[in-house]
């Protein structure tokens, strides 16, 4: 329930994905779906934060925008009167990443695309 969107994917997803391959986690599924009443109360607390993207998208493996600095450029493209462009945002970050020679997307490097 914390996962999704600019974050990994969550827990019981990769359980369910793992279940009986040689990547099993061992973790029971249903007691991991048991805990998701409370993390659901628990991000409602955090929701001023959320990053403004309503649900995972596809769209990262076409930008490849690092999670943190995508729901950070979001809130600058809302901020200028942009949010309604943001596809279009993505788009240049693509062409700025491939006109730079597709940079590793880390700290600082991820920046200069940025």
């Amino acid at each position: 329930p914390l996962a999704g969107t600019t974050s990994q994917p969550a827990l019981s997803s990769i359980v369910a994905a793992t279940a009986h391959t040689e990547f099993d986690t061992g973790l029971s599924l249903s007691a991991v779906c048991d805990l998701e009443p409370y993390w659901e109360a628990l991000r409602k607390v955090y929701s001023p934060f959320e990053s403004g993207l309503p649900a995972p998208t596809g769209r990262v493996y076409h930008h490849e925008i690092p999670g943190g600095q995508l729901s950070n450029l979001r809130q600058q493209a809302i901020a200028l009167g942009l949010g309604d462009r943001f596809e279009e945002i993505e788009a240049s970050y693509a062409a700025a990443d491939r006109i730079l020679g597709r940079l590793v997307k880390v700290t600082p490097s991820s920046k200069v695309v940025g």
